[in-house]
C-alpha cells in the first residue's frame, strides 16, 4: 500500500479478498426511486446523482413522458 501523504511505500504485499469489493459490488446493484407528487426527472436526477438521460435510458421512456405517482422508476 502506498502512504500519499508522506510520499512512501507502507506495504509491499496487500491481500485481496470479496470484501475488497463490496463498495463495487453496492454501487452496480439497482436503485429505484417511487414518484411522490411534485417529483421531476431533473428532481430524481439530482437527488441520486445521475443524469436525466440515465433515468429515462433505464426505464425506456423519454424526457417528456408524464410521471405518475408511484410509478417505480430504476435510477441506477
Amino acid at each position: 500500500m502506498y502512504d500519499f501523504p508522506s510520499g512512501k511505500i507502507r506495504f509491499q504485499d496487500y491481500q485481496i479478498t470479496p470484501t475488497t469489493f463490496n463498495q463495487v459490488a453496492k454501487a452496480r446493484t439497482a436503485a429505484y426511486h417511487r414518484v411522490k407528487r411534485g417529483d421531476t426527472l431533473g428532481g430524481i436526477a439530482r437527488r441520486y446523482g445521475v443524469s436525466i438521460s440515465t433515468i429515462t435510458r433505464l426505464n425506456r421512456i423519454s424526457t417528456r413522458s408524464i410521471l405518475r405517482i408511484g410509478q417505480n422508476l430504476r435510477v441506477r
